[in-house]
């Protein structure tokens, strides 16, 4: 598991790994307390090789797995907290959305910001939880129900869907890409704006949980074309 802390001082990226160490009596734990503000997102490449942590200074800092969680890098250009992040299926390019609404993209391996878009249009994302982009420019539209601020995304496993979550409390399904004029279905339970969502591995269920309703759904779906609690 990954976690990052809060309040004031010093912050640490705490990781367990899979390796077994007798001395410790079980696997071996890392602790990271080099960055000195909170996290606000955490993402591992698709080969498992790479940490990605954005934190409160703007920054997001990658670490080496295979190195004891050494970091390797620092990557500056938002100009506030970073929101949402994916990484492209080959762990090379990670794409990242901030409060000011920004879209970024970034070379992991070499450290540094891409500043031409253009030029990743065909790449492959591994999966895709950020709120701005090409492919989710739809989920914006009036059409979606009317004013609202989309607060998290998750496309399906299989590619076939994303599903937003908004702060008037519904669950939003999309044929994916969704593109400007899609068309969605609304689903309610929460009784709070949606904060996070995510598909189980093989597509059948998908978990949304809640903010201050403190609740986490289960929904069944199936094959993209309905969708029940």
């Amino acid at each position: 598991g990954a976690g990052g802390g809060g309040g004031g001082g010093r912050k640490a990226v705490k990781v367990e790994s899979d390796v077994e160490d007798e001395a410790v009596g079980g696997k071996k734990k890392f602790e990271r307390k080099d960055i000195k503000h909170s996290v606000t997102k955490l993402l591992y490449s698709p080969d498992g090789r790479t940490l990605v942590a954005a934190c409160r200074d703007y920054f997001l800092y990658v670490f080496d797995v295979e190195a004891n969680y050494k970091k390797v890098a620092i990557m500056k250009g938002h100009s506030t907290f970073v929101t949402h992040m994916d990484f492209s299926k080959d762990s090379r390019i990670v794409q990242s959305n901030d409060a000011a609404r920004e879209i970024l993209y970034w070379d992991v391996n070499a450290g540094k910001q891409l500043a031409n878009s253009f030029d990743l249009r065909d790449t492959e994302w591994s999966t895709w939880t950020c709120v701005f982009g090409w492919s989710v420019q739809g989920i914006w539209e009036e059409n979606t129900g009317g004013e609202q601020n989309v607060l998290s995304v998750a496309r399906s496993r299989g590619g076939q869907v994303v599903a937003t979550g908004d702060d008037n409390n519904m669950i939003n399904l999309f044929r994916y890409p969704a593109l400007k004029g899609s068309h969605c279905k609304a689903f309610g339970g929460h009784m709070c704006p949606v904060v996070s969502l995510a598909f189980t591995e093989d597509d059948s269920k998908m978990i949304s949980t809640g903010g201050q309703d403190s609740c986490v759904f289960q929904w069944n779906f199936s094959g993209g074309s309905d969708s029940n609690r």
